[in-house]
C-alpha cells in the first residue's frame, strides 16, 4: 500500500487546543520559534469577513502552553489553525485526540482527500467547554485516500 496524506483542520471560536498525534508536527502546540503567535508547524487562516487572531499562551494544563484562537466578530466565516498533508496510509486506522477548553463554539475536523474530492470527519464539536476536556475519534481512511 502506498503512503497517502490527509489534512487536519481546527476550526474554533476562542479555544485552547492540544492535539496528541504522532503524525502531527508540534502536536502539543508548545513551541513558536518565530514568535508569530501560531504554534510551529501550524498555520492560521482567517476567512474573508472574519476578524481573528492566534496566540500561543500559558496554560493551566499539563505542558506549558496552548494555542489560543480568537474569532472576534459576528461573522459566520471561520478562523482556524491547521496542518496540511500529514503522512498517512490509505485504509489504515488512525486515532485523533485533543484537549479543548473553549468559550463559544468550536469544531475539530479531519479532511480525507481522494482524487479531486474530500470527505470531512467531524472529530469533535461543542458550544462551551469551560474546563479542559479530552475529545477524539478513531478513523479508518478510505482505500483511495490521497
Amino acid at each position: 500500500m502506498r503512503a497517502r496524506t490527509f489534512s487536519a483542520l481546527l476550526l474554533s471560536f476562542l479555544p485552547c487546543l492540544l492535539l496528541a498525534s504522532g503524525l502531527v508536527q508540534n502536536g502539543t502546540m508548545e513551541t513558536d520559534e518565530n514568535g508569530d503567535g501560531v504554534a510551529d508547524g501550524w498555520a492560521i487562516d482567517i476567512h474573508q469577513g472574519a476578524t481573528g487572531s492566534a496566540d500561543l499562551v500559558a496554560s493551566d494544563r499539563a505542558g506549558s502552553r496552548c494555542q489560543h484562537v480568537v474569532h472576534a466578530n459576528a461573522s459566520k466565516e471561520w478562523v482556524r489553525v491547521s496542518q496540511e498533508k500529514l503522512p498517512a496510509t490509505a485504509g489504515h486506522l488512525y486515532a485523533m485526540s485533543a484537549k479543548v477548553r473553549a468559550r463559544g463554539q468550536w469544531l475539530i475536523l479531519l479532511y480525507e482527500f481522494s482524487g479531486g474530492t474530500y470527505k470531512t470527519h467531524r472529530i469533535a464539536e461543542g458550544r462551551e467547554a469551560p474546563e479542559w476536556q479530552r475529545v477524539g475519534q478513531t478513523i479508518r481512511l478510505g482505500e483511495t485516500a490521497s
